[in-house]
């Protein structure tokens, strides 16, 4: 899309979308990162994800002809990273308040105390 074409009411709303459901594909992957690795930590795991997701949609995607990334200054790059961190520290907070107690119970054996059968 050109950027004439991206200023139209049109191309917002399609950049929006496009935002929308890349939002919610990462807050599922978190709720399934904390749910296999426990609810400790979760705004660091946020964090990490948001992190994640910006060196993967403007480092690699950008480099294998995925997305355009026209030069921009360094200020500009660290605002992105650091917008990426506050929505993966936010979206591990709304997880915490909002999600279920049975996805964060623990899955595992405990092999200290075995149960004899």
């Amino acid at each position: 899309m050109s950027r004439r074409e991206a200023k139209t009411k049109a191309g917002k709303g399609l950049g929006i979308l496009t935002d929308f459901c890349i939002a919610c594909k990462l807050g599922i992957i978190l709720v399934y990162l904390l749910s296999a690795t426990g609810k400790d930590h979760p705004y660091l795991k946020g964090a990490s994800l948001g992190q994640s997701a910006w060196v993967i949609m403007y480092g690699v995607l950008s480099s294998l002809g995925g997305s355009k990334s026209h030069p921009v200054s360094p200020r500009t790059s660290f605002s992105n990273y650091l917008a990426h961190t506050v929505y993966g520290v936010a979206t591990a907070s709304a997880i915490m308040a909002l999600g279920d107690s049975n996805l964060f119970k623990p899955r595992y054996i405990n092999l200290s105390n075995p149960t004899e059968d």
